[in-house]
């Protein structure tokens, strides 16, 4: 549009030019015969506007495939067209991030945009209140987009004291599955399971039965990490809290975490879950998976959602099917595990973006990644290469790109205005109802907006102490008398403290 507009500009000044270039011709020929005339001043030369040069950005992101996205991207290129920048961006393995991002934050050693994904790690926080990063909310109502796109809940999970340090990225609010090889469960000639002691058994048949025909005792039921997060998606299926009660309890502290780490114990115990989860890596529980060595995984419903980065798995098996379940039958089942409705936030820190000025215009930047033209790029890939548009419809062009679909997922803050697909394979619309009915029953955390002093000052030492304690309960290493020790061990390094902190905070924002 600018250079549009440019070239009309340039048209009008060459136009007034030449008409002034014949008027001082006719007069200088009318005066020919008397006085000599003065030669009359040149006219100015056109003023054309320069380009400005591109916002030069660098930026920390997390990658989670195999290989990280290479600087040549063309959806990285269109973007950078798009919004006038150059962006320079460092991608880390999921596996790794947090260690790097905690590192940078330590030697004052940061980009112009930090990406986090644990947006409540206690170094961090602490960070953001001494000052060490933007203050953004103010901001926020002069950006058409940012000021009608991102949503009061998110804005308030994801604040600091009340504040907006951080754009999120939106992600829907109860998305976590069992997603599992539904070719296997017809191989067996097995139902889909509702309960819980129904998972138990197809697990076991995953792992005992030889699902894959290939005569092999070479699969496991169920694939896990040594973070286990998703694993409190069991738990809320026995009816624990979503990380804390309304009352005050830690979900790890109530009987039904505890029928949780049975099932995982007994898993464990009989060889249907990977002996190895103790030390295993998120990007290799996915990848176990997608190899065939395992029937399960706890993850989320994006996965059908995104049903194409399993074509690579379809194109090694092409008899494999992908499905989930998310709720289960009865009152407790019957219910999912909230998130906060996001996934990361990006900083700007102060010690790189030094003056409001050049934080104007990165925050333009993401403004711009909120048009319409960019979520379309996000979601579907690049216009008339990957896609076209029938009325008012996506049609693809060709299969969708695992590297250019998770860019868009890493970079964008929000996907609902992208234009809707004319077809969705079955997968992606059982998704979608299945993330309907989540959010229906969807157990939110009462304390996700809500600090505490001690866990600023202990959190991470004191969540180092139970989750090592989770895995060695699961392994047999200690039993549940060692369990419950953790958890007055916990209580008394600051715990108790965290709790009263917690409780009297939630009692203020109910005021």
């Amino acid at each position: 549009m600018k250079k549009a507009t440019n070239r009309k500009r340039l048209t009008r000044h060459l136009a007034i030019v030449s008409t002034l270039s014949l008027s001082v011709g006719i007069l200088a020929a009318c005066s020919s015969t008397g006085a000599p005339t003065k030669q009359a001043d040149s006219a100015p030369d056109p003023v054309v506007e320069k380009k400005k040069e591109p916002l030069k950005i660098t930026m920390l992101n997390v990658f989670y495939e195999a290989e990280a996205p290479k600087k040549d991207n063309p959806i990285l290129q269109k973007v950078q067209e798009y919004t006038n920048t150059e962006l320079n961006i460092t991608w880390v393995p999921s596996s790794a991030y947090n260690d790097k991002v905690a590192t940078m934050m330590v030697a004052n050693d940061l980009p112009k945009v930090l990406m986090v994904t644990n947006d409540k790690d206690p170094l961090l926080r602490n960070s953001i209140r001494s000052g060490m990063f933007w203050e953004l909310g103010p901001y926020l109502k002069a950006y058409p987009n940012l000021s009608s796109k991102l949503l009061p809940a998110q804005l308030s999970n994801s604040s600091v004291d009340g504040k907006t340090f951080g754009l999120y990225r939106t992600r829907d609010l109860a998305r976590r599955a069992l997603i599992f090889r539904q070719d296997w469960l017809e191989n067996l000639g097995l139902k889909q399971p509702q309960t819980l002691d129904e998972i138990y058994e197809v697990l076991k048949a995953f792992t005992f039965n030889d699902p894959d025909k290939n005569g092999k005792d070479d699969t496991i039921g169920l694939v896990d990490y040594k973070g286990l997060d998703k694993a409190t998606s069991v738990a809320g299926w026995f009816g624990a809290p979503n990380t804390w009660s309304k009352e005050g309890d830690p979900d790890f502290t109530t009987a039904a975490y505890m029928n949780m780490l049975n099932f995982y114990k007994r898993l464990y115990t009989e060889k249907i879950l990977n002996q190895d989860f103790g030390i295993m890596e998120e990007s290799q529980k996915h990848d176990t998976f997608m190899k065939g060595k395992a029937g399960a995984k706890l993850h989320i419903l994006g996965d059908l959602q995104d049903i194409g980065k399993f074509d690579p798995m379809f194109k090694l098996f092409p008899t494999a099917k992908i499905d989930a379940i998310s709720l289960l039958s009865g009152t407790d089942g019957n219910r999912s595990i909230a998130e906060n409705g996001y996934t990361g936030i990006f900083l700007i820190p102060k010690t790189t973006v030094k003056t409001e000025d050049e934080l104007k215009q990165i925050l333009t930047y993401f403004d711009k990644l909120l048009d319409k033209e960019m979520q379309n790029l996000l979601v579907h890939g690049i216009e008339g290469v990957e896609y076209k548009t029938v009325d008012g419809k996506v049609q693809r062009l060709k299969p969708e790109d695992p590297t250019n679909r998770r860019v868009g997922w890493e970079l964008g803050l929000y996907r609902g205005d992208a234009i809707p697909k004319a077809e969705m394979r079955a997968e992606e619309v059982k998704a979608n109802k299945m993330l309907l009915d989540n959010e229906k029953v969807a157990i939110v955390n009462p304390f996700a907006p809500l600090d505490s002093a001690t866990f600023m000052e202990k959190g991470a030492k004191l969540a180092k102490m139970i989750d090592d304690a989770k895995i060695k309960y699961i392994m047999g290493v200690i039993d549940e008398a060692g369990w419950k020790a953790v958890i007055e061990q916990w209580r008394k390094d600051g715990g108790d403290k965290m709790i009263a902190e917690y409780k009297a905070e939630y009692a203020k924002l109910k005021k």
